[in-house]
């Protein structure tokens, strides 16, 4: 018997490095077909050419000038963050490219690694890598395919969360500092600095210190220096809002289902951030009473993602880690969590097929899904994240 469920426990293990490797095999196919389109990171590379070459890079054309060839966003991000992408922009662009994919893809890789490590020790690495790469309407790939900066975020937060866990609370306020450089949301987890946890107190002061701290590096460059006479990222077009699948969030949906962003309209979405504080009220303080701080981890990027009004498609790639978390703590065995792993990925597997399901329910999928699984752990028994008191 014995050796039986020694040989089936090794079948499962191989199965699932199988799977996983698998997974990666199938990203990095995709990543190669994507390196040339990565429409975000060729707007840094023409922003980072034009502030080396004395232009204004928040003026749409001073990107074409630079670049040669149309530009369809604006560069959107504080100065400070032109920092990142100088020495990119100085190789030849195909260099650059390919570099800032491959980096992309460690990222990732390493994202699958912190949360088997640190926030789901007990779940399996084909599970992992299926919701990193295909998860909330395949995030991941949208990433990799934009050149977006947001599997970038998504590993200094999740790095942060991990000092977090570990108690280095400064560590975990450095990396969200610098996670939040770009789109200044990311500050937002520096709250958890207020919430005590076991063996670690609250920490106001430090949150004081990273706040200002990130300040300092957004808009001291804009009243000095070269940057003091640029247009500057406050006053960049972001365009029309975008909704459904491009930006599957709450506000999306009201956005799109009543024609615009009016006072009507952010009333509602107001009204929607009040009933999620109201529904968290007791999960959160059981979180408070127990102290867990992977609990807290996990709760924060779930409120976040649901919270946010402009998170993007590929925004969702921090979700990963969060949904597993949420799946294992609402469902009790394997095959529901089987299954709820499966709604999970659904749209992001069709859309790897090049056969997604279109509509307003298939876009919103991400965040439907993530206030669905929130629920269903708060309801489990014995269940620490986002559970709430007890009757």
């Amino acid at each position: 018997m014995r050796d039986r469920t020694a040989a089936t426990g090794l079948i499962l293990r191989l199965a699932n490095l199988a799977g996983g490797l698998a997974v990666a095999g199938y990203t990095g196919f995709m990543a190669a077909r994507g390196v040339r389109l990565q429409w975000d990171f060729r707007v840094y590379l023409a922003a980072a050419q034009a502030a080396h070459a004395g232009l204004d890079p928040y003026v749409v054309e001073n990107l074409v000038r630079v670049s040669g060839r149309p530009v369809p966003l604006a560069f959107l991000y504080p100065p400070a963050a032109l920092l990142s992408f100088l020495a990119l922009a100085a190789m030849p662009q195909p260099v650059a490219l390919a570099l800032w994919m491959s980096f992309k893809l460690l990222l990732l890789a390493g994202l699958v690694v912190l949360w088997k490590r640190v926030f789901v020790q007990d779940a399996g690495w084909f599970p992992l890598a299926l919701v990193a790469v295909f998860g909330s309407n395949a995030a991941a790939l949208w990433d990799l395919r934009s050149g977006n900066v947001a599997l970038v975020e998504a590993a200094l937060i999740w790095s942060a969360l991990a000092c977090f866990v570990a108690g280095r609370r400064r560590g975990f306020a450095a990396l969200i500092v610098i996670a939040a450089v770009c789109k200044l949301a990311p500050a937002l987890f520096l709250l958890l600095l207020l919430v005590p946890t076991s063996g670690q107190r609250a920490r106001p002061k430090l949150l004081a210190a990273a706040l200002a701290a990130l300040g300092a590096i957004v808009f001291v460059p804009m009243w000095m220096g070269p940057a003091a006479t640029w247009r500057g990222f406050l006053g960049a077009s972001y365009g029309a809002f975008p909704v459904n699948e491009a930006n599957p969030s709450a506000l999306g949906f009201l956005v799109e289902r009543f024609g615009g962003v009016t006072p009507a309209v952010v009333a509602l979405w107001l009204a929607y951030l009040a009933a999620l504080a109201l529904l968290l009220a007791r999960p959160l303080r059981r979180l408070a009473r127990e102290r867990d701080a992977c609990a807290w981890a996990i709760a924060a990027v779930a409120i976040y993602l649901a919270a946010h009004p402009r998170p993007m498609a590929y925004g969702w790639v921090l979700g990963g880690g969060a949904l597993v978390a949420l799946i294992r703590a609402a469902a009790p065995g394997g095959l529901a969590r089987a299954g709820l792993v499966a709604l999970v990925l659904a749209q992001g597997v069709l859309w790897a097929f090049q056969q997604p399901w279109t509509g307003t329910l298939a876009g919103y999928m991400p965040v439907i899904l993530l206030l669905a699984l929130a629920a269903l752990a708060a309801a489990a028994p014995r269940s620490g994240i986002l559970q709430g008191d007890p009757a």
